[in-house]
């Protein structure tokens, strides 16, 4: 996976590419959760705010580059694979396998990039019982 990601992204450098659980059409959870309600409506500011994170993403460059560039974001956390692309963009991949994107390695993660993040406190739905677990960090960017 994290070659394809890769690999697509030094060829269409994306304002932002992740590797997650989908829960609904073309929205991240953090979209999903904070806003606003419709995927369009991130597009414009998707290289100036990150539309969401995960356990296998691709951070566009200008944003990587207020994190620090791929050398930032490695002195920020204990994270697997971060890995600076031909355009700036970071591939980043939190843990090595995407089960132990949970509790700890979620909020390390929020913590990197809470400062690039659209603003608000996460809303919390009734959870599917069979349904993916909720993979965001649950407090505001302030």
């Amino acid at each position: 996976m994290t070659g394809l990601l890769r690999d697509f992204s030094q060829e269409v450098n994306p304002s932002y590419a992740q590797f997650g659980y989908g829960l609904s059409l073309g929205r991240t959870e953090h979209e999903e959760r904070v806003g606003p309600p419709l995927p369009s409506m991130t597009l414009p500011d998707s290289r100036r705010l990150l539309r969401g994170y995960e356990w296998l993403m691709v951070i566009p460059c200008e944003i990587a580059a207020q994190l620090g560039g791929g050398d930032g974001i490695a002195a920020a956390g204990d994270f697997h694979r971060v890995e600076t692309l031909r355009d700036g963009a970071v591939l980043l991949q939190v843990t090595p396998e995407f089960g132990g994107f949970t509790g700890e390695a979620i909020e390390r993660t929020w913590q990197l990039v809470r400062s690039v993040l659209r603003p608000g406190m996460p809303k919390r739905f009734d959870s599917d019982p069979g349904g993916p677990p909720s993979r965001i960090w649950y407090a505001d960017i302030a």
